[in-house]
């Protein structure tokens, strides 16, 4: 996913800003998800759904919205020109889900629409029976805002295909980020269903190399890409972060400890040993008064029936895992511009599983 700030002007005149959430490949669909006011689309909720989104080839234009949105929307579905798609999914959140469903009743290029925490005044319950359009509910039954008896009056005056599924525990804005990432994954797996066209997988060579590149979603949000996976870095929200992922030392921490496992396993395979499970959990801390300062504290739990000389073992093993080593004896780091590189390639791909091989190599 990569990230484009821009600005349209809202229907009363007001500069109105906006987020423009890309694909890496090209976007088959965009999705318009306006966000009531008080409800940015920067919000850590609207990032991780249009995340959501995007690995499933959508687009997404979110923004804030005045009121119920509609004359935004309006304005927004005109702003884009020639950077995406035309809007053919729209997704609103709060008070913005009836602009959402005014424009989709008007506008028969949207294919589906989604309403999250939407209320339902009565004159929308006679207007959304001639919607004619796939409709998803998403609400909680704790909503303290928008109490949840609005979205059971959505679904009845909904003509089918309609779908309802409940939030709970989640609060009104999805705060909570397991409640966010739920919504993220109901919404992007039921718009795929509507959506023609979806990107195939890329089946190219994977560059070894890690790519780490900002979104432009909140202050610090980096998207990673390693061997052909994604994932976001973050810091937490009291640090001005969205909270959207593991920060750098807690990335660095989970190598360490995927090595740890990685190597134990390999070594109690090659001795027979009735290792069920390795768990590994890491810190991180600094100590000032101390050479070298970073102190990286390592707790290992083995299951399985292993006596004591086993379990020792193992432990011992747990120092020659490679990222052990690497961050014991330090390492060398060349920085170069891209325009003139000069950082060598990387090592080969099977060189990881050949240091833990050297690792479990008794004397």
């Amino acid at each position: 996913m990569h990230t484009q700030p821009l600005t349209f002007t809202g229907a009363d005149g007001r500069e109105v800003s906006a987020w423009l959430d890309l694909p890496d490949g090209a976007a088959r669909a965009l999705a318009l998800f306006p966000n009531a006011m008080g409800e940015a689309g920067g919000s850590a909720s609207a990032v991780r759904i249009a995340r959501s989104l995007t690995l499933k080839g959508i687009g997404v234009l979110r923004f804030e919205a005045k009121g119920d949105g509609r004359d935004d929307i309006l304005a927004a579905m005109g702003c884009i020109g020639g950077r995406a798609p035309t809007a053919t999914l729209l997704v609103g959140h709060g008070e913005a889900a009836l602009g959402v469903l005014s424009v989709t009743a008007d506008h028969p290029e949207i294919a589906a629409v989604a309403t999250i925490a939407a209320p339902c005044p009565a004159p929308l319950e006679d207007r959304i029976g001639h919607l004619h359009r796939p409709l998803l509910i998403l609400h909680s039954p704790r909503d303290e805002v928008v109490p949840v008896e609005n979205a059971a009056r959505l679904f009845i005056a909904a003509r089918h295909p309609k779908s309802f599924l409940s939030l709970d525990p989640a609060d009104h804005r999805l705060t909570g980020r397991a409640d966010a990432d739920c919504a993220a994954e109901i919404l992007a797996a039921w718009l795929m269903r509507y959506m023609p066209g979806v990107p195939e997988d890329d089946t190219g060579p994977v560059d070894e190399h890690v790519i780490a590149r900002e979104t432009r979603a909140g202050k610090f949000q980096v998207e990673i890409l390693a061997a052909g996976h994604k994932l976001l870095a973050d810091e937490p929200v009291a640090v001005g972060g969205l909270g959207t992922g593991p920060g750098p030392y807690q990335l660095l921490g989970a190598a360490l400890g995927a090595c740890t496992a990685m190597t134990l396993r390999l070594y109690a395979t090659q001795k027979d040993w009735p290792l069920d499970r390795v768990t590994v959990r890491v810190g991180h801390t600094r100590e000032k008064d101390q050479v070298p300062p970073d102190l990286f504290s390592r707790e290992i739990t083995v299951e399985g029936p292993l006596d004591e000389a086993q379990t020792a073992r193992l432990i011992e093993i747990a120092d020659r895992c490679p990222v052990h080593r690497t961050l014991e004896a330090g390492s060398r780091v060349m920085t170069a511009l891209m325009d003139a590189p000069t950082v060598p390639a990387v090592e080969a791909a099977d060189q990881h599983e050949l240091d833990m091989q050297a690792a479990c190599v008794d004397p």
